[in-house]
């Protein structure tokens, strides 16, 4: 029981959508809600609010966190990822169960928490610190730190509201992690900050939980969550759908978007009248997450448009990480193999790409159609679009085979 960090039994969150229904908590305040609106007052007493106007955030959330533990919380936006570590930093009341927290929490939560946007940082970095439970003392030992940390030195007594959303993040994030807290909670604010802060961050918190201090991390970066966490709690519709092995939370959590797929064609951004696109294949397949068997070696992309005019459509895709890098690409001037001029009317374009050897894994696919300017694009998808690999697992966790990689980058050839 003394290993136990959090423990968390039967939480649950509700709120009340449209007016606010919480009575006042003196003798006074529920006797001027009453006289101020004398049926909603009495109908509330008697009934309450209507079923269609509840939200449970959470509902019957029940776990265990251990000393030292660093766990990751992932799931869907509304899931109730920001709700759970709310009620754990006391931030709002949770409505039914309880939570046991031993130890001083220290909570990154959002872009500017704790940030007086008329005070400087520096005052901020005192005013902060002092509401998460420092002393001036150690504020004053880990002043220098902080600040460098936070990379905003030169700023330091500027006025907050000066600051950028990335230099509030980062001078918050280096406060809460130089707390020295028991519990580190972190939301998903990084994904404000550069790469290199993002870098600096993870670092931190690996730090912080190899000293024997608890974590709970939210994000959808699933490649920080599997660097981070060997455990993660999956939530779904504000429930424990999961909590064990990180890469099985990380599965499970990708493979909800399944039944919520769209086609390829709906994610398609044109920027023309003369082409009108009609439907989109890849594999053979219309929706918007690809599976590649491990015996397959080939991407197949079908289009079908009609053109005012007669014109020359290609094809270029982009293969990127979980971290937004690009590592393979195509496009069909890399081999000055252009497609044929079509239309005007019903035309079919079809690309046959050559993948290279990959583990598994996922990866998002990036489209762009053109005519004859590749840096003038008339169609692209940028976001949306996954490919999942089915090839022979790697313990390294990488999508692709580096060994076959040129510098990070694998150009992609034709099949045909």
């Amino acid at each position: 029981m003394a290993d136990i960090a959090i423990r968390v039994d039967k939480l649950g969150k509700r709120y009340v959508l449209g007016r606010d229904y919480r009575l006042p908590k003196t003798v006074l305040g529920k006797l001027k809600r009453a006289a101020a609106s004398p049926f909603d007052w009495l109908t509330l007493q008697i009934r309450g609010p209507r079923p269609e106007q509840v939200l449970w955030a959470l509902r019957d959330i029940s776990f265990e966190v251990g000393v030292g533990e660093m766990v990751g919380v992932i799931g869907r936006n509304g899931a109730g990822k920001s709700t759970l570590l709310k009620l754990l930093s006391r931030i709002t009341e949770p409505t039914e169960g309880g939570a046991e927290i031993r130890g001083r929490i220290g909570s990154l939560l959002e872009v500017g928490t704790g940030m007086h946007p008329d005070l400087t940082g520096r005052e901020n970095v005192y005013m902060n610190a002092t509401i998460l439970g420092m002393t001036k003392k150690e504020v004053d030992r880990k002043f220098d730190e902080i600040v460098d940390f936070s990379g905003v030195g030169r700023f330091l007594d500027t006025q907050v509201k000066r600051f950028s959303s990335g230099m509030r993040v980062r001078l918050g994030f280096a406060i809460a992690a130089h707390l020295e807290p028991e519990i580190l909670v972190v939301d998903e604010v990084l994904a404000v900050g550069d790469t290199e802060f993002q870098r600096k961050c993870l670092a931190k918190m690996q730090d912080v939980s190899t000293h024997g201090r608890t974590i709970l991390f939210v994000s959808h970066n699933m490649a920080s969550i599997k660097q981070l966490c060997p455990r993660s709690i999956l939530l779904e519709d504000g429930r424990v759908a999961f909590d064990g092995d990180t890469r099985t939370a990380v599965e499970q959590y990708l493979g909800q978007f399944s039944a919520h797929r769209a086609t390829v064609l709906s994610l398609l951004q044109t920027s023309t009248d003369e082409i009108e696109f009609t439907e989109i294949l890849l594999n053979q397949s219309e929706s918007d997450v690809v599976v590649i068997p491990s015996d397959c070696q080939s991407l197949d992309i079908e289009l079908h448009a009609t053109t005012q005019r007669a014109t020359r459509i290609s094809i270029a895709v982009r293969l990127r990480d979980d971290l937004d890098r690009c590592w393979a690409f195509y496009t069909p001037q890399q081999y000055r193999n252009l497609p044929p001029v079509t239309g005007p009317g019903d035309v079919v374009v079809r690309e046959s790409i050559q993948l290279p050897p990959v583990n598994r894994g996922r990866c998002t696919l990036q489209l762009v159609v053109y005519t004859e300017d590749p840096s003038e694009p008339i169609a692209r998808i940028r976001h949306g679009l996954m490919i999942q690999f089915e090839g022979t697992p790697a313990e390294t966790g990488m999508i692709y085979d580096q060994n076959t990689a040129s510098h990070g980058w694998i150009p992609l050839r034709r099949s045909n």
